[in-house]
């Protein structure tokens, strides 16, 4: 069991992969809101297919549409950045406080079990 089991630091990375991926795909959906057609702009036939889907089949075209977004806007990387540091400058800096906080923790972590490894050393 302990050979299968995955490193702490495997996994920080892995954490860490996720919200930088998180991340993107919020930028890269935050670009494209901001610079796309709104619902009232849009014609009579666009509006009554987005009402026409049923409710599950609406959240997995959201999650596909979330990652397709993500994969489409990543040759636009520097315009997302530098339009997102000048109009929403907070979601690029929670991203980087989430990111150093997995880092810290993982640090933590690491700090903890090093000193649970330990021989003769209890817990108090």
């Amino acid at each position: 069991m302990a050979d299968q089991e995955k490193s702490l630091t495997w996994i920080i990375i892995v954490v860490m992969a996720g919200i930088a991926t998180f991340g993107w795909g919020f930028l890269a959906g935050s670009y494209e809101g901001a610079h796309t057609a709104k619902v009232s702009e849009m014609s009579e036939e666009d509006r009554m297919e987005l009402d026409g889907r049923p409710p599950r089949s609406v959240r997995a075209v959201a999650v596909v549409a979330f990652f397709a977004n993500g994969v489409r806007q990543l040759p636009k990387l520097p315009e997302v950045i530098s339009w997102h540091m000048s109009h929403r400058i907070w979601l690029p800096i929670l991203i980087v406080v989430l990111e150093v906080g997995a880092l810290i923790g993982g640090f933590a972590m690491k700090k903890l079990e090093k000193s649970l490894k330990q021989p003769g050393r209890r817990l108090q």
